[in-house]
This record gives C-alpha cells, structure tokens and sequence, in this order.
C-alpha cells in the first residue's frame, strides 16, 4: 500500500508561513506537554496536517507514514491522545 506524502520535502517552506511563536503557543494551551515522541509541536502539526490531508483519514496510515519519513515515531493511539490535547 502506498502512502501520499503531502510534505514530502518542503516540509521547511511550509514551516516558514507558520507564525514565529507557534511553539511556545502550543506549549502555553497545552496542545504540546513534552517531547517524548515528538521533538517538537511543528512534528504534531505535520502529523495532524498528513491525517486530515489523507483521502481516507487513518491514524494507524498516519504514524506508517511518519515512522517510514523518518520524524516520527509513535503508536495510532498515542496520536490519538495527542491529537485529543490539541484542541484548542
């Protein structure tokens, strides 16, 4: 099963539209506790970018495509219950 990439390279043009405190935000409303793992808040965005940009949404797809990328690499419900903290 082949599964898309929507940010397969330009990961860091996109990163550069993003604004400058988005990591210290994630971390003040709680979308972002602690780098365990994921490195980072901008690695919880581009997780929940490749979920929803997927024809068929599928958390277990999501964290294949992230462990085969290389910058990710956490269970489906692990995603799930970050996902759950992201909210607001």
């Amino acid at each position: 099963m082949k599964l898309p990439n929507p940010f397969p390279e330009d990961w860091d043009c996109w990163v550069k539209l993003l604004p400058a405190d988005l990591e210290a935000s994630a971390r003040r409303l709680g979308a972002f506790q602690r780098a365990r793992a994921l490195a980072s808040p901008l690695e919880l965005l581009r997780l929940l970018l490749c979920y929803v940009m997927a024809p068929r949404p599928s958390l277990r797809a999501t964290v294949v495509l992230a462990q085969l990328g290389g910058w990710a690499d956490l269970s489906a419900v692990a995603l799930f219950k970050r996902l759950q903290r992201a909210g607001p």
